[in-house]
């Protein structure tokens, strides 16, 4: 493809891109064009790409990477745990190993905020964190971050 085609179809995509999302109070860009069934948006790359792609990689990549690489293996995760945002202020772009770490400290995170806000169920919540540390096979949160 010639870089005037593949600049044509940059354009039109971006074009295409910016006609898809409303912007909420909290800032993010709320996908309102096709979406899978978990949530997810998804665009038609114009001939960039020979699949759809996820609307927030395809952000990340209209935004953040002028490579625009529909074909890599991107991984773009949600900061504001959006599922349809596309802002890319609200997107980081991760390795499967940083996303996996990412997963593990938050869900330890929402036990210790729900811990706070529920004394009441504190020995529930604590059950359930050493049921998830036993199938992490971890007991401190630096084994955590560790592994």
């Amino acid at each position: 493809m010639s870089v005037l085609a593949r600049a044509v179809m940059i354009g039109r995509l971006r074009e295409s891109f910016q006609q898809k999302y409303r912007i909420d109070a909290s800032g993010c860009w709320l996908w309102m064009a096709a979406k899978q069934q978990t949530g997810y948006g998804y665009i038609h790359t114009h001939g960039l790409s020979k699949n759809s792609k996820p609307a927030n990689v395809v952000s990340w990549l209209l935004h953040r990477d002028r490579s625009l690489d529909l074909d890599g293996q991107i991984s773009v995760h949600h900061k504001c745990f959006v599922k349809s945002c596309v802002n890319p202020d609200h997107l980081v772009a991760m390795t499967a190993y940083e996303q996996m770490l990412h997963k593990k400290v938050t869900a330890l995170g929402v036990l210790d905020k729900m811990e706070v806000e529920f004394p009441a169920a504190s020995s529930e919540i604590a059950a359930v964190r050493e049921k998830i540390k036993l199938l992490l096979g971890l007991t401190t949160l630096t084994e955590l971050v560790e592994s």
